[in-house]
């Protein structure tokens, strides 16, 4: 694979193809910044070492692909140690510019390993951060799901004790109204809920003082639509069953028979006083009084 030569200018490192720039401290430039750098100026420095070029062979235009012609007549007419010093310091020039080569390829590989290792330890970092932000996520979501079991179990809990609260206030109701001869509660007996809170009668002493223990009434509140829905379903279950139930037989009239119209054979006339009344009857009837005075 044949190597040819590149532009030493610090922002170019073109490839050279036909001519050359050439300087005295070893370097070579394309044409465009030859140009650039070496026309129009007395004295000249080289833009990468700053060496003044200030003779005239210091820095010359070449051609890197020359003629058949060139090559045959360049070195004709030269003793052979001047061709072999000659030669010995073009290989030298050539020497150099492949270590300049070299050293830029290692640099550039130098500096695309240090970006590559920069991405990779950014994208090692940021999937390190997203595990932290996966773990404390998912540590989250188990709290929740903690929590939504103990708020499942307190309102378990608290419609249990809502069931056994509506059981006792009917059974004392129930109570209430055997005990009452009118059929309705004694209105003294009861106290009525302050806001937020609802008592119970639970026991009462010798002297009828009721110790009432308060309730939160926050607490209920949440199982009072859940109370209603179960009285509706509960009202839904009893018309259903009733209008399951058989109809009722239906009632049989007796006719209205008059017993005094049959006459027992065997029995004799009954006898009948002057008026024409049983003497039973007489006698059961009440006296006369002569209130004239």
């Amino acid at each position: 694979m044949a190597v040819n030569l590149t532009c030493n200018y610090p922002s170019c490192c073109k490839t050279l193809q036909d001519q050359a720039w050439i300087s005295s401290c070893s370097h070579t430039f394309c044409d465009e910044h030859g140009l650039l750098e070496f026309t129009g100026q007395r004295i000249s420095k080289c833009p990468l070492c700053l060496t003044e070029l200030g003779n005239p062979l210091d820095i010359i235009k070449t051609d890197i692909n020359p003629s058949e012609q060139y090559k045959s007549m360049i070195l004709a007419g030269q003793r052979p140690e001047v061709v072999i010093e000659m030669a010995a310091r073009s290989l030298a020039f050539w020497n150099y510019q492949m270590q300049l080569q070299f050293s830029r390829e290692k640099q550039d590989k130098s500096e695309a390993d240090r970006v590559a290792r920069e991405s990779l330890l950014k994208i090692t970092q940021e999937k390190t951060s997203l595990r932290v932000e996966l773990e404390g996520m998912q540590k989250k979501n188990s709290d929740l799901e903690n929590a939504l079991a103990e708020k499942s179990r307190q309102n378990l809990k608290l419609s249990s004790s809502m069931d056994a609260m509506r059981v006792r206030m009917a059974e004392q109701d129930a109570r209430q109204q055997r005990s009452s001869p009118s059929g309705n509660t004694n209105s003294a007996n009861h106290t009525p809920p302050r806001f937020g809170f609802i008592t119970t009668n639970q026991s009462v002493n010798n002297n009828n003082a009721v110790n009432q223990t308060p309730i939160n009434f926050a607490q209920l509140q949440g199982t009072a639509g859940w109370l209603a829905a179960q009285n509706r379903r509960d009202m839904e279950e009893i018309s259903r069953y009733r209008s399951m139930a058989p109809p009722p037989p239906p009632q049989q009239h007796r006719p209205n028979c008059d017993f005094s119209s049959f006459v027992n054979p065997n029995s004799r006339p009954a006898a009948t006083t002057e008026d024409g009344r049983s003497p039973g009857a007489a006698a059961n009837r009440a006296p006369k009084f002569n209130l004239n005075f």
